[in-house]
């Protein structure tokens, strides 16, 4: 298995079954980015951070799974949200899902439904929609939070320290580029 700073390199390692580098750091490998124009390393790169994606999102499946009654990951990141918006309307949360508003009014209907999500007319505009997570809401946030940590922590405590280290530039340097992307959607 290639180290986390080699999928970072501008060569994006093969999987080698059994191979682990335990001394690894970001620092002893070059973190030369990728050019677009090595389409089969950027490919190779895109197809494994997909696969380490997907294990993050079954991590946070299993940390859902100890929540109760049946709220869905789509109803959880619903409410994060709401909660994160200030003055959340449907178009707003329908944007920030990236789906579209009747899509995203469904989804405020079955989860308003559960008693998590408050939907009122907005004070400004009756064609407007304002959504606001509910104190149960809010506590359901806050106990998936906690148990998706625990969750992550498990995981990670096989991993050396220099590894966690590579991890965390890996996805702090993906947060940002998506940062930066949405910065300049909202700009255009």
């Amino acid at each position: 298995m290639p180290c986390v700073a080699e999928v970072f390199s501008s060569q994006v390692a093969l999987d080698i079954p059994g191979r682990r580098c335990s001394d690894c750091c970001v620092k002893q490998h070059s973190r030369v980015a990728i050019m677009a124009e090595d389409r089969a390393s950027l490919e190779q790169l895109a197809a494994q951070v997909e696969l380490a994606a997907r294990a993050l999102l079954t991590l946070s499946t299993r940390a859902s799974l100890e929540l109760p009654g049946s709220v869905s990951l789509t109803q959880l990141r619903a409410l994060a949200a709401v909660e994160d918006i200030e003055s959340c309307t449907l178009s707003a949360l329908a944007e920030a899902l990236m789906i579209s508003i009747s899509s995203a009014s469904r989804l405020v209907d079955r989860v308003a439904a559960t008693g998590l999500l408050d939907r009122r007319q907005s004070e400004t505009s009756r064609r407007e929609v304002t959504l606001r997570v509910t104190p149960r809401g809010k506590r359901l946030l806050r106990r998936h939070e906690a148990a998706r940590r625990a969750v992550f922590a498990d995981a990670l405590r096989e991993i050396s320290p220099s590894e966690a280290d590579a991890l965390l530039v890996g996805l702090r340097a993906v947060a940002a580029h998506m940062g930066r992307a949405a910065a300049d959607d909202e700009s255009a």
